[in-house]
């Protein structure tokens, strides 16, 4: 079997797997949360927007500063969604509280945080004073926004992907304004 038809193959099991302990397998374990960042080096770095034929795409316009995680805004087939420099999608976790994170443990395998010590670096149409941060058991720092902690997908595998849209009524994109994109 070809490796790009097995892979075709997992992904939905995967997907099964995930939906399948969205409501109790979240926050119930003791593990400290991985950290993962994406993070800028360069000090006057911009990216600007690209879209592809099928709706993903990569951030607006971000000036970005030395050190820190750039989030912006980029178009994609469920409206303007939140995105870190890279275009990778951000999600929020509905079962989350804005000062305690619900997914800890097994769950930050497939849903790791989007961590930095410092303040993001924000794109066009996205204000600093939204963003925020909690401390995580490890001691890192998840970056917010409206008070909602940010989350990747560890099934998107390229920029504008949304493997995790709606996975087990919790998962969901982010609008310009902190809102879930249900």
């Amino acid at each position: 079997m070809s490796r790009s038809r097995t892979a075709l193959l997992a992904l939905p099991l995967a997907l099964i797997a995930l939906a399948s302990c969205s409501d109790d397998g979240y926050g119930k374990s003791s593990t400290s949360p991985s950290t993962t960042a994406t993070t800028t080096e360069s000090t006057t770095a911009t990216t600007t927007a690209t879209t592809t034929a099928g709706g993903d795409a990569t951030p607006t316009t971000v000036a970005t500063a030395s050190g820190g995680v750039a989030i912006a805004l980029a178009d994609n087939t469920l409206g303007k969604i939140l995105v870190d420099g890279e275009g990778r999608t951000l999600y929020l976790f509905m079962k989350d509280t804005p000062t305690v994170p619900a997914c800890v443990g097994d769950c930050l395998s497939n849903w790791p945080p989007l961590t930095d010590a410092t303040a993001p670096t924000i794109g066009d149409g996205l204000a600093a004073a939204d963003f925020g941060t909690i401390a995580l058991a490890d001691g890192s720092q998840q970056i917010t926004f409206h008070g909602h902690q940010l989350y990747y997908f560890a099934a998107d595998s390229s920029p504008g992907d949304v493997n995790g849209q709606g996975i087990g009524g919790s998962w969901f994109v982010v609008d310009s304004a902190g809102n879930a994109i249900q």
